[in-house]
């Protein structure tokens, strides 16, 4: 493995310096700085340079030797281990097409009202600078206005006829938009799916414009406690959702989670890698039966009436979260329903992790339980959720080159809230950055200064180091990100 340089300015290692990402620079004799010396992957890059035999005159790419006998073809296959600060070259890999192949359709001198085609090799063109090359060489030429394409193969033609993907990963992403509302991309709804979510959300039998939606009727019937009641917020929400004719984006759906959800599970992301949502909304009578003053009997319903239910493989992943990270200060006027929660979460994995992993047999007490908690609380990773792997949440790309846009983005896509709504009424930036705990209360410098630096540390590890992002503009990301959160604070 051949190691690859890593190139940042002054000003960036100085940033990342003061958050703690890389140890403070050296310089040699001359003056000159030394590379970066830092524990985080980013800044280990390496490249295999496979085996070869320099004397052999044969030129022949490297290939999996039962590939290259079966094809009797050099297929070009990488495996990757990390991909560290490759992202960018991988996702040109991935998602563009090379144009080995250019067809340039000209009319026929020798056929009157026919057409001929002209065949020509490109080479390379995923790589920028052999593309500029290639693009340079075709505008010199006459024929630079035809029509031009591209001459596929017949396995390729299949593959379209077929509308086979061009990639296959067992990986699931969640994309979540974290850019201010009216700005994001949604489906228009006709008006009968809106008149049908109308229906579904608040009754067929509606009267009154301020009617409850069912969740919230169901609820007040049973007289549930104030912290298992969908707030005002919620409701107000609610109503602004189901009256458009707008798909729900994934930041409404987190504000409208079950209440008993709500502040164990207060950040976007986590909400959406650990809990499954189910798109079928319940009646009011599904409701009623689903619901239950007894927490541990008590199914978990959205404002929306859909029913959530946490993922088996993520319960290993929220305990360590509880373990770890989750901190329940004693001032806290909802600490003793996140306990009852914590704990309420830490049975439900004990008692699976006994009968998934290690295969116990149950009495029939705890075979009732184990039914009951699968079926209300838990989606079964060898039926509904099949597969291994966790959703990655996916948020927008947003540059901070519009700061209000990438303020906005730090709020959502890092912050703890209950609902969007409740950021909004924030009396100012940096006021709506204490309530997502992004930042804390105090105003000295030496505090400030601290909280820029726990916030650009957790910027560079969550979202640039693994954005597909060159190291140049890395490196003019992270000076406007230091300066947008600087200008905040």
């Amino acid at each position: 493995f051949q190691q690859l340089p890593v190139k940042f300015s002054t000003e960036t290692r100085s940033i990342l310096e003061n958050a703690g990402i890389i140890e403070p620079s050296v310089r040699d004799s001359l003056g000159r700085l030394l590379p970066i010396v830092s524990k985080h992957p980013l800044f280990h890059q390496t490249r295999h340079i496979p085996p070869t035999v320099r004397t052999h005159d044969m030129n022949i790419s490297p290939v999996v030797g039962k590939l290259f006998a079966a094809t009797k073809s050099m297929l070009n296959v990488q495996v990757l281990g990390q991909t560290r600060g490759l992202f960018q070259y991988l996702c040109k890999y991935l998602a563009k097409v090379d144009m080995n192949n250019l067809v340039v359709v000209s009319t026929n001198k020798y056929k009157a009202g026919g057409f001929a085609t002209k065949h020509e090799l490109l080479h390379n063109t995923k790589v920028a600078s052999s593309k500029i090359i290639e693009a340079k060489e075709i505008d010199a030429k006459r024929n630079k206005l035809h029509p031009r394409g591209r001459l596929i193969s017949i396995c390729e033609m299949f593959q379209k006829i077929l509308s086979d993907p061009e990639v296959y990963t067992n990986m699931k992403f969640v994309q979540i938009p974290t850019v201010p509302y009216e700005f994001r991309a949604t489906i228009v709804l006709s008006e009968e799916a809106v008149t049908r979510r109308d229906h579904e959300v608040f009754g067929k039998e509606r009267l009154l414009a301020d009617q409850d939606p069912r969740s919230v009727a169901v609820r007040k019937r049973f007289k549930l406690p104030v912290w298992r009641m969908h707030r005002e917020a919620e409701i107000l929400v609610l109503r602004s959702v189901v009256g458009c004719n707008l798909h729900v984006d994934k930041v409404t759906q987190f504000s409208l989670r079950p209440p008993e959800l709500r502040f164990i599970f207060n950040n976007i992301g986590q909400y959406f890698r650990w809990c499954s949502c189910s798109q079928v909304r319940l009646s009011y009578k599904q409701m009623v039966k689903a619901l239950n003053r007894d927490i541990l009997k008590s199914q978990w319903i959205d404002a929306f009436g859909c029913s959530v239910r946490v993922r088996f493989n993520a319960l290993k992943e929220i305990v360590k979260y509880f373990d770890t990270t989750l901190e329940i200060e004693e001032d806290n006027e909802h600490a003793d329903e996140l306990r009852s929660m914590v704990k309420f979460f830490r049975s439900i994995y004990t008692l699976l992790r006994r009968k998934k992993e290690l295969c116990e047999v149950f009495v029939s007490s705890e075979q009732e339980r184990y039914d009951l908690l699968l079926s209300h609380f838990v989606v079964d990773m060898y039926g509904e959720d099949s597969s291994l792997l966790l959703p990655i949440p996916v948020f927008s790309s947003v540059r901070p080159t519009t700061c209000h846009y990438f303020a906005w983005h730090m709020l959502l896509s890092f912050g703890c809230f209950e609902t969007e709504l409740d950021i909004r009424m924030c009396s100012s930036i940096r006021n709506a950055f204490m309530y997502c705990k992004l930042i804390g209360t105090k105003t000295d410098n030496e505090s400030l200064e601290k909280y820029l630096n726990q916030l650009v540390r957790r910027y560079f590890n969550d979202e640039v180091a693994y954005s597909p992002y060159s190291q140049r503009i890395k490196d003019k990301v992270i000076i406007e990100a230091y300066g947008v959160l600087r200008s905040i604070i």
